[in-house]
């Protein structure tokens, strides 16, 4: 929030973002997720055995254990 003050940038919430206004023609929108920490352990792994299968992504990254 300091920085938008900063910047001179509006932060509005929405029901599943944050809209960060930059100036009158442009926003950014930020979402927001959430999950019980066993649920993004459990999404987390899901994701990585994707992203594994599918062969896009670099080696040193897909090697790395999710605790």
């Amino acid at each position: 929030m300091i920085c938008c003050r900063d910047m001179n940038w509006n932060l509005e919430k929405k029901s599943k973002c944050l809209r960060v206004t930059l100036d009158t023609s442009s926003h950014i929108d930020l979402p927001i997720y959430s999950a019980p920490e066993k649920e993004m352990k459990k999404i987390t792994k899901t994701s990585l055995n994707s992203i594994m299968s599918t062969g896009s992504i670099d080696k040193f990254f897909a090697l790395r254990k999710v605790r």
